[in-house]
């Protein structure tokens, strides 16, 4: 996996994913910070849908929640995990 550090948030945070469909994370530039009012400790990651599934099937293998059944639809799983309490 690659990941873009370098450059505006605008492009490692959302142009560099969407072009070449890898993550980007952005550390937030002064500019996007001042501008958007993003705190110190914030950053910005992009991440492809076709990414996100894996790592919301890699949480769910991880956490091991209740009421999904392994081999179950990501349908499902996402359904449930958008019921989940906060941590």
């Amino acid at each position: 996996m690659k990941a873009e550090l370098s450059g505006p948030a605008c492009r490692t945070g959302i142009a560099y994913p969407v072009v070449t469909g890898e993550i980007g994370l952005s550390l937030l530039d002064f500019g996007a910070r001042r501008l958007g009012g993003f705190a110190e400790e914030h950053l910005l990651v992009g991440i492809p849908f076709h990414r996100m599934i894996g790592i919301i099937r890699a949480l769910e293998q991880g956490v091991g929640r209740e009421g999904v059944e392994e081999g179950e639809s990501i349908e499902r799983q996402i359904d449930e995990l958008e019921k989940a309490e906060p941590v």
